[in-house]
């Protein structure tokens, strides 16, 4: 029998992530990251995908997609739609890998960014009018930092303060 996740861990959670998603926000600027900057809700999807039961997890990708809404101008729909995509599809893929080691993550990590950035891209062409044009070195970039993010990241995410209740297994 699993155990729920505090409140307070929750909100600390979404707290950290604010200010990872804001630090996002501000790396995106073409004159410092730009298409470089790592997408910091796919990392922490990841990262609690491996040790979360599945409906906490959803709960977290729709936490994650709402306050991403909030710090970009990415279309809310597409963002809620494609971080919901990649928890699910994560969540599929638990039953076949294990997706709470390092090199498994950092490659979903990595698939997952490569699939998010070419989904809003499309999704900014369908709202703006603009064609669509798959700039695969933009996305490439994209994943590729958000797979370094991941390796780099997770470890780092698990002794931020407040946190320590996510990080306990907690199923068979």
């Amino acid at each position: 029998m699993s155990r729920r996740v505090p409140f307070l861990t929750w909100l600390l959670f979404y707290v950290w992530y604010a200010w990872g998603a804001a630090l996002q926000s501000f790396l995106a600027d073409p004159s410092r990251l730009g298409a470089w900057t790592p997408e910091v809700g796919v990392v922490l999807l990841v990262a609690v995908e491996g040790v979360l039961p599945r409906r906490e997890a959803t709960g977290a990708a729709i936490g994650i997609a709402l306050l991403r809404t909030a710090f970009s101008a990415d279309p809310p729909f597409a963002v809620v739609a494609g971080l919901l995509t990649i928890a699910w599809s994560l969540a599929g893929l638990r039953s076949l890998l294990i997706v709470d080691r390092a090199l498994a993550r950092t490659a979903l990590a990595f698939f997952a960014s490569f699939g998010f950035a070419i989904w809003l891209a499309f999704a900014h062409a369908r709202t703006g009018g603009a064609t669509f044009d798959l700039a695969l070195g933009s996305f490439l970039s994209t994943a590729v930092a958000t797979a370094l993010a991941t390796l780099v990241g997770v470890p780092l995410a698990r002794r931020l303060p407040g946190l320590t209740p996510l990080w306990q297994r907690r199923y068979a």
